[in-house]
């Protein structure tokens, strides 16, 4: 039986993160079943991207329901370490850390993934339902502990 053809994933980096920084995090998402491809991020970039250190674009819905099975333990450590490594990197303006964006390529929908992102946080994106959000970006709320969208809550779209 032939092997069934593996779901791409792009990680765009800010051209200033050395080539391989992002090495553990593409392992861990082969680890899942994917096919990882680095690139830079581009120079010219939509205002929600401007301040990114890495642009993920990633079936997220899928990663996270089916795929996301497959990241128990070991694989799911990796590749929350492979993030914050990318996180941790020094920022250009340290009061303002660049974040990393989380984009699904179904929906457009983007998760913005900040530097001091507590574990609860990681372990919700792991049940994140993405279907509760009509827009975005999508941010953790420090205050109530969950994943939110602005924009939703203020009615806008």
């Amino acid at each position: 039986m032939a092997d069934e053809p593996r779901t791409p994933v792009i990680v765009q980096l800010d051209a200033d993160v050395p080539p391989g920084e992002e090495a553990e995090l593409r392992e861990a998402l082969a680890e899942a079943g994917f096919d990882v491809y680095a690139q830079d991020l581009p120079k010219v970039r939509g205002a929600e991207n401007l301040d990114a250190i890495a642009l993920l674009m990633i079936p997220l819905h899928a990663f996270l329901t089916t795929a996301g099975e497959h990241l128990a333990a070991d694989a799911y450590t990796r590749f929350k370490s492979g993030i914050r490594r990318l996180l941790h990197r020094p920022a250009k303006d340290e009061a303002k850390p660049a974040p990393l964006i989380v984009q699904d390529t179904a929906t457009g929908l983007k998760i913005v993934m900040e530097r001091d992102l507590p574990d609860e946080a990681y372990e919700a994106l792991r049940t994140l339902d993405l279907t509760t959000f009509r827009s975005g970006p999508v941010d953790w709320d420090r205050g109530r502990n969950r994943w939110r969208s602005v924009v939703d809550e203020a009615g806008g779209v």
